[in-house]
């Protein structure tokens, strides 16, 4: 009962969000679609309280995934002409909702790791993207995507930013997080901002956060 509680008021927020970024936002700019990435972001707030991560997966991330597939080109029933889903790379959304379903299954026992990972991917990856729309002047370009050095930068403070409040918060309601070092969290930001560089077009919704997740899971937990 408590699970289906916490589901209720997860897809009121989901559709809330969905709704600002549709109607309230322009659904075709960029902003609306980096509004969806980071609020969305923020369900890492109600993991812990569910059940299991096996309960999140099933229950919430993989239904999100799938609508979200459904809304994109590549799906052969198209169920809503979503702006925001077009707005960028037509399968970024979808990639987002589906890493976070696999990292819940990859580290059951580790429910941190999964949100210090989402946690660079939407705030990290988020905040690049507004900061180098806004600022961005020194312009580089690595793998066929225009990057900025602003926006680089700005993703890495966001990462360090939100990943010390994550650990708190994770703390502070008994959750299990890796073991905290400020060295590690430096050096993940460190190749989550340059793997983030290095990315195709959405995919940095899936190399980031799978790749912050491995280290932490490598640097935290194996040594």
């Amino acid at each position: 009962m408590y699970d289906i509680f916490l589901w209720i008021i997860t897809f009121v927020y989901v559709g809330i969000v969905f709704l600002i970024s549709e109607k309230v936002f322009n659904s075709e700019s960029v902003f609306s679609r980096k509004f969806l990435h980071i609020m969305m972001g923020n369900l890492i707030f109600i993991m812990p309280f569910y059940s299991s991560n096996l309960v999140m997966a099933i229950f919430v991330t993989l239904p999100i995934a799938i609508v979200l597939f459904l809304m994109t080109d590549y799906s052969p029933i198209q169920i809503m002409d979503s702006g925001t889903t077009h707005s960028g790379h037509n399968l970024g959304l979808f990639y987002y909702a589906f890493i976070w379903t696999i990292l819940l299954i990859l580290f059951p026992n580790n429910l941190g790791i999964v949100a210090l990972s989402i946690g660079a991917m939407s705030y990290g990856d988020g905040f690049a993207s507004v900061i180098g729309g806004m600022y961005g002047k020194h312009i580089y370009n690595l793998t066929g995507d225009d990057k900025t050095l602003e926006g680089s930068v700005g993703m890495f403070c966001a990462i360090m930013v939100s990943s010390l409040v994550i650990v708190g918060f994770y703390l502070l309601v008994g959750a299990n997080v890796p073991s905290f070092n400020v060295f590690n969290l430096i050096f993940i930001g460190l190749v989550a901002t340059f793997v983030e560089s290095i990315s195709p077009k959405g995919l940095d919704n899936i190399m980031v956060p799978l790749s912050t997740g491995i280290l932490y899971y490598l640097l935290t937990v194996l040594l």
